[in-house]
């Protein structure tokens, strides 16, 4: 399980995220909060399924129901503060919505994960949803292989 850096947002990453909240039709709640606080304090390049999540709220406390925590996790993916991601065919992770796209690989033997970037990426999604009449509002790619360790 991912290690969490336990930090209070500031003034000013809770003012991003009640807008983004409110804009989605939300509210800050203190569930919401907490959640976001939470992912907030992970190193980049981590993710948190919701199973991961309830063990850490349960660490720090704030231990919150199964049906909390997922229409917590999705209101705060509506409102892009948190992106819902697939990587491993079992179950749902949660990444901070950091600036910047990046996409994943991940080993279906040992289930590690690179992240990286490309542009190329990116303007072939935005030709494609261009072509179609799309409003590309967001892109991920998800390459699934066996690395190179699992292999040899």
């Amino acid at each position: 399980m991912p290690t969490v850096t336990v930090s209070s947002l500031s003034a000013v990453r809770v003012a991003a995220l009640r807008s983004a909240l409110e804009q989605a039709g939300y509210r800050l709640t203190p569930q919401r909060y907490w959640i976001a606080e939470i992912f907030e304090g992970l190193a980049q390049g981590e993710h948190l399924s919701a199973i991961d999540l309830q063990r850490h709220l349960s660490d720090r406390q704030t231990p919150l129901s199964k049906s909390t925590i997922y229409r917590s996790l999705e209101s705060l993916c509506h409102a892009a503060w948190l992106r819902c991601i697939t990587l491993d065919r079992k179950q749902r992770c949660y990444e901070l919505n950091r600036e910047g796209t990046h996409y994943h690989l991940t080993c279906l033997h040992c289930q590690a994960v690179i992240e990286f970037l490309d542009d190329r990426v990116i303007h072939l999604s935005e030709g494609i949803a261009d072509r179609y009449g799309f409003q590309l509002l967001n892109c991920q790619l998800l390459i699934m292989g066996i690395c190179a360790a699992c292999r040899y």
